[in-house]
């Protein structure tokens, strides 16, 4: 018997053979957060949910925002990286807001997972915080015990504050059209007052 040297010519019947894919899809990481709402001087917590995960990793996160600095916090730090292990399931991030008492108005705080320390590859969703501003700026009214006085009289001059946090030296100045310190037989036309 001869064998056609021709290999466009098959001899004999196919068998085929089953290949079993027993490798796991890539790992997938997601990102919460205890609330979604939260106010200066609160807390809350991000959860980091790995799936998949085959073998123990480092990831790093960071906190970013309009005008959101470490400042901000009084626990936790806006940048940071968590040590991930097959075994570990969900791990979680705590964060505390500092109570600044600086008015900033509502913010938004965005939290993400990076795979490199450079944080340029992001991994995950991005979670948010709304952070709502309860603090009030401090505020200054000024009033006088008369409208009207005569020559030899005498009147008050009242500093009312509101919202004060520390204490503060504050400055005072008495003008008007030909008004200097011979008008006054006692107290100053410039001076300052402390407030604690």
């Amino acid at each position: 018997t001869s064998i056609d040297p021709d290999p466009s010519k098959q001899i004999g019947k196919t068998i085929s053979i089953k290949v079993n894919d027993t490798s796991k899809a890539a790992a997938t990481y997601a990102l919460s957060t205890s609330t979604r709402n939260v106010k200066e001087g609160s807390g809350f917590s991000t959860y980091i949910r790995p799936t998949g995960l085959t073998q123990n990793q480092t990831v790093y996160y960071s906190i970013t925002g309009s005008g959101v600095n470490s400042a901000d916090f009084s626990s936790g730090a806006i940048t940071g990286s968590k040590y991930l292990t097959t075994y570990g399931g969900t791990q979680n991030l705590y964060f505390r807001l500092a109570n600044d008492r600086k008015t900033e108005g509502t913010e938004t705080l965005n939290i993400k997972l990076f795979s490199d320390r450079y944080r340029t590859k992001q991994i995950g969703n991005t979670a948010t915080v709304t952070v709502n501003d309860t603090s009030k700026a401090n505020t200054y009214s000024l009033s006088t015990s008369t409208r009207s006085v005569n020559e030899g009289g005498r009147f008050t001059a009242y500093i009312r504050r509101t919202n004060l946090t520390q204490s503060q030296t504050v400055y005072y100045s008495i003008t008007g059209s030909n008004v200097n310190s011979a008008d006054f037989s006692s107290g100053a036309i410039t001076g300052s007052q402390y407030f604690r």
